[in-house]
C-alpha cells in the first residue's frame, strides 16, 4: 500500500552535464539550495549573483540591466544604516564604500551576461506574485533593505502580468543566446508574512503564468515541479525547516535527487559523486595547531584533485581554480 502522493518527471538525461556549459540558476533562496547540490559537485554554475530575487519582475529587470551593458554608478546608489545599497540586489553585494559596492554589482552584471551568452539552461525560481514600488520613482525593487515601509506600495501581480515578464525574459535571453532553454520552478517557501490564502493565490498565479509560457514556448521552455515534490510528494512537516515555512536540508536533498534523476545521466553523477567527495574534503576546517597534519592533509587533497582531473579533463577550468583559491 503507498502512502505518498508520487509522481513521474518527464526525463531529459544530460540536459545538466559537465560539458555544455554554465547552468545559471536565479530567483528565490530556494535556487540556493539546488545550486548549492550542483557547486558542490562542480557542475558549472552560477547561482543567484545577485541574492535572492522573489518576483518575476525582479528577475526580468536584472537580466535587462545585465543585457543592457549599463555600468552602475554611486548615482544609482543609496546610503542606509552605514551602506551603499542598490535595490536591483540583496544586501550581500552592499559595502560600506559605494566604489566596492559599484564593483561587485558591476562584476555581477558582467558575470551573467557573459555565462547567459554561452549557458544550456537558465533555471527561474518564482517565489511570490507580489512586488514592491519604491513610491518615488515607481521602481520595482528587489530588496526593500529595511526601509521604512511607508516608502513603497506593494501589490500582486496579475497572472496575464507575470506571463508578460516571463515573456519578456524569455524574449531578452534568446535574443543573446538562441540555443538556451528556460526551466521554470515554483518555490514551495511559503510567505506566511502575506497570510496563507494570499500565499496561496500568489503560488497559484505563478503556476498559471508559467503553465501558459511552457505552451507558448513549446521545447524551449519547461517545468521542474520542485514546488509539487514538497506540497503533494512529500507533504509532512516532517519536511520543513522550524519557522514551518522553508523546506528542510532533507527536503531540498529529495528535490535535487528528483532533479537528478530527470536531468543529469548516470555516468555524470558518477562523476558527481567524486567530486562531491573532494568538495567537502575542501570544507574541513583546521581544527588542531598541528600544522604539519594539516599541511599533508591538503596534499593530498590536491592529489585527489590531480587525479580527477587526469580522469575527467573536462574539470580543468573548475578544478585550477580550486587549486589557486587553496594558495
Amino acid at each position: 500500500m503507498e502512502f505518498r502522493t508520487t509522481f513521474d518527471i518527464p526525463a531529459e538525461k544530460g540536459l545538466v552535464n559537465y560539458t555544455n556549459g554554465p547552468v545559471i540558476l536565479l530567483g528565490s533562496c530556494f535556487a540556493d539550495g539546488v545550486g548549492q547540490r550542483l557547486m558542490e559537485r562542480m557542475f558549472p554554475v552560477t547561482v543567484n549573483p545577485f541574492g535572492p530575487l522573489y518576483n518575476p519582475a525582479s528577475i526580468a529587470m536584472i537580466i535587462e540591466t545585465a543585457l543592457s551593458g549599463k555600468t552602475i554608478t554611486e548615482d544609482d546608489l543609496f546610503h542606509h544604516e552605514g551602506l551603499y545599497r542598490s535595490f536591483l540586489c540583496h544586501t550581500l553585494l552592499c559595502s560600506t564604500s559605494a566604489d566596492e559596492t559599484c564593483r561587485r554589482l558591476n562584476a555581477a552584471l558582467l558575470r551573467l551576461r557573459n555565462d547567459l551568452a554561452k549557458a544550456r539552461l537558465l533555471i527561474i525560481t518564482l517565489g511570490t506574485s507580489k512586488i514592491y514600488r519604491r513610491q518615488a520613482d515607481e521602481m520595482v525593487v528587489a530588496n526593500c533593505h529595511k526601509l521604512p515601509a511607508s516608502q513603497f506600495t506593494s501589490f500582486m501581480l496579475s497572472e496575464a502580468e507575470i506571463t508578460g515578464c516571463l515573456e519578456n525574459t524569455i524574449d531578452m535571453v534568446s535574443g543573446l543566446n538562441p540555443g538556451i532553454r528556460i526551466m521554470f520552478t515554483v518555490s514551495p517557501v511559503r510567505h506566511k508574512a502575506d497570510g496563507i490564502h494570499a500565499n496561496n493565490l500568489s503560488k497559484a498565479r505563478l503556476l498559471l503564468a508559467v503553465d501558459r509560457v511552457i505552451e507558448l514556448h513549446g521545447n524551449r521552455a519547461l517545468y521542474f515541479p520542485a514546488y509539487e515534490l514538497v506540497m503533494d510528494d512529500l507533504r509532512d512537516y516532517r519536511f520543513y525547516a522550524a519557522d514551518m515555512c522553508h523546506p528542510s536540508e532533507t527536503a531540498v536533498d529529495y528535490v535535487f535527487c528528483r532533479f537528478a534523476q530527470a536531468y543529469i545521466t548516470d555516468a555524470a553523477m558518477a562523476t558527481a559523486a567524486k567530486c562531491l567527495k573532494i568538495s567537502r574534503r575542501l570544507s574541513h576546517r583546521q581544527m588542531t595547531d598541528d600544522e604539519e597534519a594539516f599541511a599533508r592533509f591538503r596534499e593530498a587533497t590536491q592529489r585527489e584533485l590531480a587525479t580527477l582531473q587526469n580522469e575527467h579533463p573536462e574539470l580543468t577550468d573548475t578544478i585550477q581554480t580550486i587549486i589557486t583559491n587553496m594558495h
